[in-house]
Parts: C-alpha cells; structure tokens; sequence
C-alpha cells in the first residue's frame, strides 16, 4: 500500500527550482534565452549553410604551394596578411593535372565568407549577409570545394572575406585529395576532441537524472548544477571541434550555439565549484554569479539588435574569465589555511590551474595565435572535470550510506519488533495520508482473544507465542494493496485497498477456524474479534471516524463471543 509522503519532496526537481535564490535563477534564465535565441537562428537559417553527409578516410595532399595574390605575387600559406577587415582577400592557382569527379580541396576557416571560381565561373559559395539574421559572421569551419571538371591550365581563384580583424587575411593549410579522403581527414583531426566531448557528455547526464530517479533523498539541485556545467562544456566543445561537419551543418546555427555556450562557461563552472565547496565566500559567489550571468545577457542583448555581434562582445566574456580567475583564486588563499590534506592540495592546484589556464588562453587568442582558440581553455575545463566528478561521486556515495542508515532507522521507528508489522506511528501516518488523498479503504480493526488468561496462567512468554501466531495468519493477508499493523499488546489492524467489507470478513473468519487448531497447545482457545468498515474518501465520514466506528464494531463483536464461548472465560 502507499506510504506517508512527506509534505515536500525535497529531492524534487519543481521544489528545486522553486527555491532557487536570484542569482541562479539568473543562469538559468539567460540559458533559457540562449536556447531559444538557437532554436530561432535554426528556424531563420534553416537550409543554408547546408552539405551532404560525408565519411571515408584515406591520405591528402598538402595543395598550399603555388598561390599567388590577384597581382601575380606569390604567396606563403599558411600565413595571415594585412588585410582590411571586410575586404576581399584573392589567391589565385593554376591547375597543373586534370581533376576527376571527386577531387576536392580542404581548408578551415574563421569567421569568413568564402567564393571559389574556376576561370571565372562561381563554382562555391559559403555564406551571404542576407542569411545571417544576427551579427556579422557565418560561422567558422571546414571549406570543401569541389574541383569537379577541372583541366590542367585552368585557373583556380579562391575569395575569403572575413568582417573581423583578427582573421582578416588568414589563410590555412590547404589539403587536396577525394571527397572522401578529405572528410576523412576532418574525422581523423577531430576524433581526439570527439572523445574529449563524449566525455563531459556522459558525465553531465548521468549527474542530473541518475540521483533524481535513483537516489531521492541526495540534494538533487547541487548535482542538477554541475550535470548541467558538464553539459554545457560538452556543447561548446562540440562546436569547437568542427568534426560535426560530418554529420550535419548549418554553421551560422554552430556558431551561436558556440558564442552562448562559451559565454555561460565562467558562471557554469562557477555553480560546479560552488556546489563542491571550492568557494567559501558566498558574498563574493552571489555578486560574481549575478555579474557573470549580467554580462553574456547583454551580450545576447547586442547580438539581437544587431549593435554588436558575440564575436564583437568576446572581449567582455574575456575579462569575465580573468576577474573570476584570479577573484575566486585570492579569495579562496584567505580560507585555504582551514583546509587539510588531499583538500587543501586539490584546490590550491584546481585554482592556480584554471587561473593561469585563463591567462595563457587570452594571450594565445590577442598576441601568440600558435595554438588555437580555446586550447588552454580546454585544459581548465578539463581539469574543473576531474576534480568535479570526484568529489560528486565521492559525496553521493557518502549521502547514499547516510542514507541506507537513515533508512534503517527510520524502518526500526515505524516497525513492530514483535511481528514485524508497522507500529502505531506507521498505522497513523499511513492513514493521514489515506485520507489526504480521499482513497478508499477497508478498515478491518482486530483485538485478539484469549491473550489475558494465556499471560495470567501461562506466563508472558506464552502469551508472546500466541501473538505471534495471531501476527502470522494475519500477515498472510499482506500483499502490494494491504499492509497488516500491530497496534500495540493485541491490537491489530489491515487497511485494504483491493478488498472490500464482505470479502475482509470472510477471510477472518477463516483465520478464526484455522486458529482452534491451536487450543491444545495453550490450553485456551485463541482467535480474533474485528470489525470492519469502508472508508469511501467522501465527506460524511473522516478517517479517524471509521476507525473508532471498526473499532466499537470489534468490541461488539468480542462481547458476543465472550457471552456465547465459555472457552474464552
């Protein structure tokens, strides 16, 4: 039958996320804004953008010798010229072997628009301005442009047009190969990231739904909070990697989603610290955590109104990394002294991680450019995984014993030692609950007989037995929709929901015919009086009512037998 239920489940998801304080419900907010920012960049440019399927792998050519500008000057790729941003940046090559159908060549791109023309001809085109509903940039990625049809002599002109600065003029490796063999290329370049992405992935979705379905006394808010850090990483990971190209593409769709999730990084990994205690200031974790959600909304703000785009509003997100970096690192060296051991080791070293990690990865992305955006990023992040993922896995297992043991002792609280069946505490709380939720029930209220002769000439110990006797042919009557209670000396009581009056005394009827085989054994014949009545859930009769109304039913019922049984006297 149906248990108490506490008057709030505070492992629930819907308490969690009524209790939640202002700067939570702040993160929270601006994800809820970014996905649906995504889900309309994805309606507005949806068929754009767009390439098939691609898989294989084989070798590639490196195809960067040989370029030369639009005035003949030949050019060293890789390399980054001084081109205007939002300028036209021509290379130019002559095709020195015929090409088949699936030749192609491969180069990445950041932020860029990109023609290609064979003798003048449009044979390629990446992004036009009218597509992009936000910002500036189509996106960022994999080039691959077919040189299907091509002759030896034939001139090759590639245009890239990149509206920011910093990758105006950059030209990467470019590879040649098959179809292919190019995308095998891009799979092979992006397996080591993919794996890098399962990871966190697995992590974060396991950390939010295994406690809520499986544990639910854990604090299920703190391990929604860093499952979702996790998940977040794992997005922007994603479309780091560039490998979903193989799959599916819409880049400009990528590459917001690549903008929000980088730009809620700081305040997710922020919560996860949070939450494993590696933030003692809670004064300084409010602020920050309001600041840090602040920021990336107005930047989804600007992007909206089209004054300036995430790439735009980078810088912002930057010196958020940087304050919290070195904010959190100060002000955790203050309680660092309070800490011991393996603690006190693994924060000095998480804190000093992501801090210089921060450092390294701004002056890779404004001065160095050498390893590539978001590297040094990926290293903290890798790190806040780790230590994360310990210390979650190491509370849940300490709460789930806690709570095994809890469990323990609160089944000791609401069982009978006696019979094994719920005591008193456990028969009231049930039946308020009964009642809370209007549920028929039959009552079957029971009073032994014969115990009080038993104990006075045979002793207690005697009188025990018989109980438990009584306990075991009542218990039988125990399934999923009926639970037996001892009530205290030798009361009884069964509430049952898939029995009705009629059939309930019948089957106490047979108890009473199956317990005079027994009257030998005491001396005394031994039975039960009950009395029986529905509780229907309506109005007219409450629960307590029902059960004083089986309980007065037993003792008329006991009178009769004492006055017809001398047996019992």
């Amino acid at each position: 039958m149906e248990k108490a239920e506490n008057s709030t489940n505070k492992a629930g998801i819907f308490y969690y996320m009524k209790r939640i304080s202002i700067e939570m419900k702040s993160f929270y907010g601006v994800l809820l804004a970014g996905i649906i920012v995504i889900i309309a960049v994805g309606i507005m440019t949806s068929g754009f953008f767009s390439k098939n399927m691609f898989t294989g792998y084989d070798e590639v050519i490196d195809y960067s010798d040989g370029w030369t500008d639009k005035n003949g000057n030949e050019l060293n790729i890789p390399n980054n010229y001084d081109i205007e941003a939002g300028q036209d940046f021509v290379i130019e090559k002559l095709i020195t072997e015929d090409k088949g159908n699936d030749d192609c060549i491969l180069f990445r791109t950041d932020h860029t628009f990109v023609r290609a023309y064979l003798n003048g001809e449009l044979i390629y085109s990446f992004g036009e301005k009218s597509e992009i509903p936000f910002g500036k940039t189509p996106g960022s990625g994999w080039q691959l442009i077919s040189l299907k049809g091509a002759h030896a002599g034939d001139k090759l002109t590639v245009t890239v047009n990149c509206p920011y600065e910093k990758y105006s003029g950059m030209v990467r490796n470019i590879l040649a190969g098959t179809k292919s063999q190019l995308c095998g290329y891009i799979l092979w370049k992006g397996m080591g990231m993919l794996i890098i992405i399962l990871i966190p992935l697995l992590i974060g979705v396991f950390i939010v739904f295994v406690p809520s379905f499986f544990f639910r006394d854990l604090p299920v808010s703190n391990f929604i909070n860093i499952g979702m850090a996790f998940i977040i990483i794992a997005i922007w990971s994603f479309t780091e990697a560039r490998i979903w190209q193989l799959f599916y593409v819409n880049q400009y769709l990528m590459q917001t989603i690549n903008f929000i999730t980088f730009s809620m990084i700081v305040p997710a990994m922020l919560l996860s610290m949070k939450v494993m205690g590696f933030i003692k200031n809670m004064k300084l974790y409010r602020y920050a955590m309001l600041a840090d959600c602040i920021i990336p909304a107005i930047a989804l703000l600007l992007q909206l109104l089209n004054i300036a785009d995430f790439f735009e509003t980078l810088m912002l997100i930057h010196i958020m990394i940087l304050v919290n970096a070195f904010m959190f690192a100060a002000s955790y060296m203050r309680y660092v002294k309070k800490d011991h051991g393996m603690s006190r080791l693994l924060s000095v070293i998480l804190y000093m991680t992501i801090a210089m990690c921060a450092v390294f990865d701004l002056i890779d992305f404004y001065v160095w450019d050498k390893f590539g955006n978001g590297f040094f990023t990926r290293l903290e992040l890798f790190a806040l995984m780790m230590a994360s993922g310990l210390v979650a896995l190491r509370r849940a297992w300490i709460i789930h014993k806690e709570n095994i043991k809890k469990e323990a002792y609160e089944k000791m609280a609401y069982t009978d030692n006696l019979t094994g069946f719920r005591n008193r505490r456990g028969f009231d709380q049930d039946a308020e609950a009964i009642e809370k939720k209007k549920k028929p029930v039959t009552i079957v209220y029971m009073d032994m007989n014969g115990l009080k002769k038993i104990n006075d000439e045979n002793g207690h110990y005697m009188g025990d037995k018989a109980l438990l006797i009584i306990g075991e042919y009542i218990g039988k009557l125990q399934n999923n929709d009926t639970t037996c209670y001892r009530l205290g000396g030798d009361e009884f009581c069964m509430l049952s929901f898939d029995r009705e009056p009629e059939e309930a005394e019948k089957l106490c009827e047979e108890i009473n015919r199956q317990l005079e085989g027994f009257t030998d054994k005491f001396d005394y014949a031994i039975g039960i009086s009950y009395g029986i009545i529905k509780y229907r859930g309506d109005e007219n009769m409450n629960m307590q009512r029902c059960i004083m109304e089986a309980d007065r039913k037993m003792y008329k019922y006991k009178e009769e037998v004492y006055r017809h049984q001398t047996k019992y006297r």
